[in-house]
């Protein structure tokens, strides 16, 4: 089994191999105690559960984690299915456990302004990142993969490569004015086209930062604030689809600027609890 789930492997995107080894590392290894010799065509849905059971038993991960797994186990045992290794999926009718509400909240405006006259007084191009994910609607991730040659400021736009687009696919992400200029203030046209945005310190480089650098510093931000932990760096990207939604900016467009693959995803983010509702009910609120 070892054998054709590395043929896999071969197939898939970089960006999808790290939730896929996380579920082959742990999967064959369970399987190699049952037995050395285990064939995918071996492969129980019995075993299966047991397996994924006592996995979310033992190591104790939430409900999300546990359906990334059976979605992988999914995907992997299709694959052995079109290449003719098995004749059936055993992870087909197991069933995905329902979603945890995410743990974030939006970041309000005196929050964000808290934020901004802080880096002021130590680097100011941790915020034009910061915008990037509130205003571009960009993905920590996406940001950290993102080039210097992948920003067209004439334009003013980011060209978002298909290597680095969480979907595969290239789109084009259109910049606010003052976020051009936060960009321009960093002298891009000093490094090379290739150099990737934001490395250590936030400054461009040669080498991209690991995928946990814009995270561990915001945590160690939010401490410095006082922020609560509820405010994630992925809460900036919620908020920022929250306050184009109370814009008034059409849904469709937020879509298309978000990436989301419908608009059910987006209209999400409307449930978001805005701390100022109470103040606009009282002030906008017709009379009976």
């Amino acid at each position: 089994m070892s054998s054709i789930y590395i043929s896999l492997k071969r197939e898939l995107r970089k960006n999808s191999l790290i939730s896929y080894n996380d579920f082959g590392n742990h999967f064959i290894a369970y399987m190699k105690k049952i037995s050395p010799d285990m064939y995918a065509s071996m492969v129980t849905k019995l075993m299966c559960v047991k397996w994924i059971d006592e996995m979310y038993q033992s190591r104790k991960f939430g409900s999300c984690r546990y359906n990334n797994f059976i979605k992988a186990g999914r995907a992997f045992f299709n694959w052995a299915k079109e290449k003719c290794y098995i004749k059936d999926n055993p992870f087909e009718t197991i069933k995905l456990k329902q979603k945890q509400r995410k743990q974030r909240e939006i970041i309000p405006k005196e929050e964000r302004e808290k934020i901004v006259n802080y880096l002021n007084k130590t680097n100011t191009n941790v915020t034009t990142m910061l915008k990037l994910t509130y205003n571009a609607l960009l993905r920590p991730n996406e940001i950290r993969l993102l080039r210097i040659n992948d920003i067209d400021l004439n334009n003013k736009c980011i060209i978002i490569p298909s290597s680095v687009a969480k979907n595969g696919k290239q789109r084009v992400v259109f910049l606010t004015d003052d976020l051009c200029e936060n960009l321009k203030s960093m002298n891009l046209q000093q490094y090379p086209r290739e150099y990737y945005l934001f490395t250590i310190d936030f400054k461009p480089g040669k080498n991209k930062v690991g995928s946990h650098y814009y995270s561990n510093f915001w945590a160690k931000l939010r401490d410095e604030i006082g922020l609560p932990k509820t405010m994630q760096l992925y809460s900036l990207r919620d908020t920022g689809i929250f306050d184009m939604l109370k814009a008034g900016i059409d849904d469709l467009s937020i879509m298309q600027h978000a990436d989301h693959s419908s608009l059910d995803m987006t209209t999400i983010y409307a449930n978001h609890a805005d701390p100022h509702l109470g103040k606009i009910i009282r002030e906008k609120s017709p009379k009976f």
